[in-house]
């Protein structure tokens, strides 16, 4: 069969290749993972596209393919690339030589993030980040649905890609390869948990620091079943923000402070020896490596038995606001959709869900993803509140008012995880990215 994509991947990207480095390998295992999967809903589906996935130990070896589209992934990980470009000073030239084949790519892998330009802005910076000329790369990233916001880099093109979800399913059956029943939710009909809310939170954010003290000022947390951990990296922020006299006074984050403190928040009994324990050591700094040999469990999955126990689920996503992005229109609203894994998991496991994200998250989901969000069922319309601290409210109240689960609920969920496990989906969650690279067009 005929080659169309040849996936080229750097061998830094693989965890472990640097002693001390972010991993960045999240889209070769996505598309590696999807030349094997069989879903039981689609088991016949056929992606149409044949391509290989192929390592490279540096980029002035690069193989270029003839007849076909060879697409050169670039990690967008700064201490990545720092490193790497101390064994590969010549990269840039290397990946400019590359960029002249009319069949190679150059694609800057954000698609683990969404905040443009993060630690990749040019300004006082040296080296690759500061050398380099956007405007030869494409940016395929995790964010959705970007409105009049301003591209500070100039790259060539930014696009979406969702694979990243579909790198998370794939670790999560490995973890629990149960999980893949097309039916198997945890919400039934007249279902009366102990625990009506669950609210996780794996790293402190200010925006998830605000939604817990807005659920302790309604007395929900007495019913609620949270954690916060790893709070190392956003002090960091606070203090380089106040270094740099950038720094903005956050009133939520200060009253969660005075309310919780700083220490690592744990789930009750049973759940706090085991749920999210890589965060907890990370705080203590006393990361080790997991693996189902340690007792510890992964953080991709849920922990049946807690979810078991819980009626509804407050999703705590990355962002609930904007900071660090700029409007190209400053007179117009500005919108980029952040959804990750952490909203997946409702639909996997099957769960009402009410989202602390940015506004029109909700709407974008169901446009976007076709998923159902369940939105006829809230008291409030929260989702179109543009104001962070009203959604928030209004989200709430809508859980509080959330009626008992019926049939219609049970339905819905169900039809959401068929969605979520199915091959034509999951490959759907990179279909733009993938058509640009091959110069389809609808």
């Amino acid at each position: 069969m005929k080659l169309d994509v040849n996936l080229i991947f750097h061998e830094s990207m693989v965890p472990g290749y640097f002693a001390e480095s972010n991993q960045h390998i999240h889209t070769f295992k996505y598309y590696e993972f999807m030349q094997s999967y069989v879903s039981k809903v689609d088991p016949e589906f056929d992606i149409g596209i044949n391509y290989q996935c192929v390592f490279t130990k540096s980029y002035n070896d690069v193989e270029v393919l003839p007849n076909c589209v060879n697409v050169v992934f670039v990690p967008m990980n700064y201490p990545l690339i720092q490193q790497l470009e101390k064994i590969e000073p010549t990269m840039l030239d290397d990946l400019y030589r590359l960029d002249d084949h009319s069949n190679v790519k150059l694609v800057l892998d954000y698609n683990n993030e969404t905040l443009l330009p993060g630690n990749f802005d040019q300004r006082g910076k040296t080296g690759f980040v500061g050398e380099i000329d956007y405007s030869r790369f494409y940016c395929s990233n995790a964010g959705c649905n970007r409105d009049n916001v301003k591209d500070r880099c100039n790259f060539k093109h930014i696009i979406q890609n969702l694979c990243y979800f579909g790198y998370w399913y794939s670790k999560v059956l490995k973890e629990q390869p149960f999980i893949d029943e097309p039916n198997l939710i945890y919400t039934y009909k007249n279902k009366q948990a102990p625990i009506r809310y669950f609210a996780p939170s794996n790293m402190f954010r200010p925006g998830r620091a605000q939604c817990i003290v807005q659920m302790h000022h309604e007395g929900m947390l007495l019913d609620t079943e949270w954690n916060m951990n790893k709070f190392n990296d956003v002090f960091q922020q606070m203090e380089d923000a106040k270094l740099s006299n950038t720094y903005k006074q956050n009133p939520y984050v200060d009253e969660y402070l005075e309310l919780f403190g700083k220490a690592p928040r744990l789930m009750s009994w049973p759940w706090k020896n085991s749920f999210n324990k890589k965060r907890v050591l990370e705080d203590q700094d006393k990361f080790i490596e997991i693996n189902p040999g340690a007792g510890l469990d992964n953080y991709d999955s849920f922990n049946t038995d807690l979810i078991s126990n819980i009626q509804l689920y407050i999703v705590q996503e990355t962002f609930s606001d904007y900071h660090g992005e700029e409007p190209i229109d400053p007179t117009k609203p500005m919108r980029v959709i952040d959804i990750t894994e952490k909203t997946f998991k409702g639909f996997i496991y099957g769960l009402p869900m009410f989202l602390n994200a940015r506004h029109d998250s909700c709407k974008t989901i169901e446009q976007l993803l076709g998923f159902d969000m369940l939105q006829d069922y809230n008291k409030f319309d929260y989702d179109s509140e543009p104001r962070t601290t009203q959604r928030i409210d209004q989200m709430l109240e809508s859980a509080r008012e959330f009626p008992a689960i019926n049939n219609d609920i049970v339905d819905r969920l169900k039809q959401n995880k068929n969605r979520a496990v199915s091959k034509q989906h999951l490959w759907l969650l990179q279909k733009d990215f993938m058509d640009l690279m091959l110069d389809r067009k609808d």
